[in-house]
């Protein structure tokens, strides 16, 4: 399967591929790839990671201010 149109974009087929194969992993518990692209309706965070709460309140503790945060994290933790 070929992934990328020769414009170097994402082809469609790829696209469908690559969510359908997400999807059945993310059924299993897989999780996602940080650093790539994912669908994040995918996944139940507090599941796949059992201490997400505890995180997020660490997080809240050192960086009340959220100097270390962007719009993509604060999306994500918030």
């Amino acid at each position: 399967m070929v992934y990328y149109a020769d414009d170097g974009s994402l082809s469609q087929d790829g696209l469908h591929f690559l969510t359908e194969v997400e999807k059945l992993l993310a059924e299993e518990g897989g999780r996602p790839h940080w650093g790539k692209y994912y669908d994040d309706t995918s996944y139940t965070w507090r599941e796949i990671y059992p201490r997400w709460d505890d995180f997020r309140a660490l997080r809240s503790q050192l960086d009340p201010q959220r100097r270390f945060s962007n719009d993509y994290v604060t999306t994500l933790f918030d």
